[in-house]
């Protein structure tokens, strides 16, 4: 059964109604998409950067330039420490 004239146009209507609402709300769905994706970034990049590198190296380093007894001193391989200059070079 056809439409009459007036169905047709309020059909059309709501198509278009519909269609203009998908396009206008697309930006801010895009939007929302890069603020979830920078955020996933953050917490990513916190884990591998602070949790999976920074403590590790830390406690490292505490432990072989701060926390200084004779004990270990005893079991170095090499005679001399290292300076400042050289590990710099290293690094």
């Amino acid at each position: 059964m056809p439409l009459s004239s007036g169905a047709a146009i309020a059909l059309t209507m709501m198509r278009f109604t519909k269609l203009k609402n998908f396009f206008t709300t697309l930006p801010m769905t895009i939007f929302n998409l890069s603020i979830l994706l920078l955020e996933e970034f953050a917490v990513i990049f916190f884990f591998i950067l602070i949790l999976g590198y920074l403590v590790p190296r830390g406690r490292a380093y505490y432990l072989f330039f701060f926390h200084f007894n004779e004990e270990k001193d005893s079991r170095r391989i090499q005679d001399r420490r290292p300076t400042p200059q050289s590990i710099r070079r290293e690094i």
